[in-house]
């Protein structure tokens, strides 16, 4: 058994199969992709890459797991697996999958996601990574994975909740998941805000295992609902002012009209990130940032980023615009590009729902029998509005004409 010190979860153990994945270069490209993009030029400590994620990750993915064991006796049909065997099996399967279930992030991990041919998603180059050697072959070498028929495809399938206990994937990828709670924390601790501070530990202890449409779904004991809105605002706070944070947002901006015209370039590396496993290994931040430093003459994205010249915001909506400051945000693009011709304006619109609950479908178990969905159960997630920030930008060098244009406006 072998061991990482984390910063947010202490001493994370793995066994040797885990060692053998975490070992591999598709996990290990994941120290040179930031979690937060350009983050780190607002928020300094903003250091941290995926790979810790995915540490942190995994270990919750097992800690909760854990939990769920504990209290299965009271669950029907034996929901996290039958006997010894297939507990085992399966924890082994779900902390698998929150260890891999980011790998196929990109460079600079979301703010470059819109760069993968056809359409996809680092969920499905994640699934190919994992299909493919190395990992497919570390995996299924492991002498934990052989003793318990653990493949990785099953690991696969947990990803993309199309095999294995639905529970697994509720517990890597659902409405209170291991990857929302660890990236709350992490994102928090790196950035020296605590807005994603929550009581995570009486969160995992008060998960708990109902039944819905004749079907177990992972719930909430009552008893776990503050921790519980503890991490929603833990969250809502994060996105209103740190994801969507102002200088953030326009570095994000800068970074893809970039890659924008990387990969239009005839010249350039192609027309999108490679869908080919091996080649996709090759990219990281370090390497958008070599070619940034080759092009940064020609490009003014390039030249920015490098130079932290980034736009200035001249015009911003409130956290939760509504058609009539959107309206406004229209009236301010059209009059600056009416009086400013050829200054280069741009515009961002930043939107997320500020819990992510599918509508009706997260239980709280009440303490004495009955399940009620958690919007129901919570005022505080009741009175959480949607998230809507736009702004519009311009070149520093414009930004007093441009405020002027705006006057009045």
């Amino acid at each position: 058994m072998d061991h990482f010190r984390d910063p947010v979860h202490g001493f994370i153990r793995v066994n040797e199969t885990e060692r053998a994945v975490v070992d591999t270069a598709a996990v290990q490209r994941l120290r040179g992709v930031k979690q937060l993009a350009l983050g780190n030029l607002v928020y300094h400590g903003a250091e941290h890459t995926r790979f810790g994620h995915a540490l942190g990750a995994m270990e919750l993915a097992g800690r909760i797991f854990d939990t769920l064991a504990e209290k299965r006796a009271a669950t029907p049909r034996g929901p996290l697996g039958e006997g010894a065997e297939g507990l085992a099996r399966n924890r082994q399967l779900v902390r698998l999958a929150g260890l891999l279930h980011d790998v196929g992030h990109p460079p600079f991990s979301h703010a470059s996601e819109e760069f993968f041919a056809r359409g996809e998603s680092h969920v499905e180059m994640g699934l190919r990574l994992i299909r493919a050697d190395p990992v497919r072959t570390a995996l299924e070498s492991g002498p934990e994975a052989r003793a318990l028929g653990v493949r990785a495809e099953d690991v696969a399938a947990v990803i993309a909740g199309t095999g294995g206990p639905p529970l697994l994937h509720e517990i890597v990828s659902g409405d209170l998941d291991a990857d929302r709670m660890d990236y709350l924390l992490r994102d928090s601790l790196y950035t020296g805000v605590a807005y994603g501070v929550f009581d995570h530990a009486r969160l995992v202890q008060t998960l708990t295992v109902s039944e819905q449409d004749g079907r177990p779904v992972l719930a909430l004991e009552e008893g776990g609902l503050h921790a519980a809105e503890g991490l929603l605002l833990a969250r809502y706070f994060m996105f209103t002012q740190v994801y969507f944070h102002r200088v953030k947002r326009a570095y994000d901006l800068h970074l893809r009209d970039f890659l924008r015209e990387l990969f239009a370039d005839p010249a350039g590396p192609g027309k999108y990130y490679p869908t080919d496993p091996a080649k996709f290994l090759e990219w990281d931040d370090a390497k958008v940032f070599l070619l940034m430093r080759e092009r940064a003459s020609r490009s003014d994205p390039a030249r920015r980023i490098l130079g932290r010249d980034h736009f200035r915001t001249v015009f911003e909506t409130s956290g939760h615009a509504d058609a009539k400051e959107t309206a406004r945000l229209d009236a301010a693009v059209a009059a600056l590009r009416a009086r400013l011709p050829g200054v280069p304006v741009l515009t961002d619109s930043s939107e997320t729902a500020p819990h992510g609950f599918r509508h009706g479908r997260f239980l709280v178990q009440g303490r004495t029998g009955g399940a009620t969905p958690i919007e129901k159960a919570s005022p505080v997630l009741a009175d959480l509005r949607l998230i809507v920030q736009k702004r519009v930008y311009v070149p520093r060098e414009r930004e007093a004409e441009a405020r002027k244009v705006l006057e009045g406006v």
